[in-house]
This record gives C-alpha cells, sequence and structure tokens, in this order.
C-alpha cells in the first residue's frame, strides 16, 4: 500500500490490477513454501531434521528458476512476478496454480498431522 501511495504522490501511472494480481502470486507462493515446509515438519518429528530436509527440497526446487529454459515453470521465478508487472501480462493460470498447489499441501498437512502420534 506505500508504493501505491507514494506513486500516486509523485504522479506516476500505476496500473493497480497487474500490481495488486503480482502481489497475490508472491502472497500465494509464499504460502506455498510454507505449507510445503509445514509438510516436513509433520513427517520429521526433529525440528532440525525438518529444517533441513525442508531446506533441501526447497533449494532442489529453485533450480530450474535458474535455467533460462525452464525458469517459468519454476514458483520462484513466478514470485518475482515481472512478466505480471513490467509486461502486463494475465497472471491467473498461476495465481491459480499456486492456490491449488497450496490447497493439496494443506490437506496433505492436515492429514499427517490427523495421523502423527505424540
Amino acid at each position: 500500500l506505500v508504493f501505491m501511495a507514494v506513486s500516486f504522490g509523485k504522479g506516476y501511472i500505476l496500473n493497480y490490477g497487474f500490481f495488486i494480481s503480482a502481489v497475490l502470486i508472491v502472497y500465494a507462493g509464499a504460502a506455498v513454501i510454507y505449507l510445503g515446509t509445514v509438510l516436513f515438519s509433520c513427517l520429521f518429528h526433529e525440528p532440525v531434521k525438518a529444517g533441513v530436509a525442508a531446506a533441501l527440497f526447497w533449494a532442489v526446487l529453485s533450480v530450474p528458476g535458474c535455467v533460462s529454459a525452464t525458469a517459468p515453470y519454476s514458483l520462484f521465478y513466478q514470485m518475482k512476478a515481472i512478466p505480471y508487472v513490467c509486461y502486463g501480462y494475465d497472471s491467473f493460470i498461476p495465481l491459480g496454480m499456486a492456490l491449488v498447489l497450496g490447497g493439496i499441501c494443506y490437506e496433505a498437512g492436515v492429514w499427517l498431522w490427523s495421523r502423527c502420534e505424540f
């Protein structure tokens, strides 16, 4: 909101629809990363093992973003949201995919938590 207020105050023209949709992609991607990490904490009962496993998993998933041919398929590349803010591309497909992945991670976490024995 601060960015939008400052751009309005300085007289810059900002397409608020593209900006808000890009921010939603970033938040949805962050939710997917968080919920995926929660899955690892349900699988491993020691916090250090869960953190290391989640860090290695997300490090492996960041590799496609480093190669230009596979970068558009990376979650982290989509979270940058450059094509949506700068070029005005449609952001509904990546946003929908992030929401579906978040829902799958959430439901898997609930299922694992219900089966967890303390």
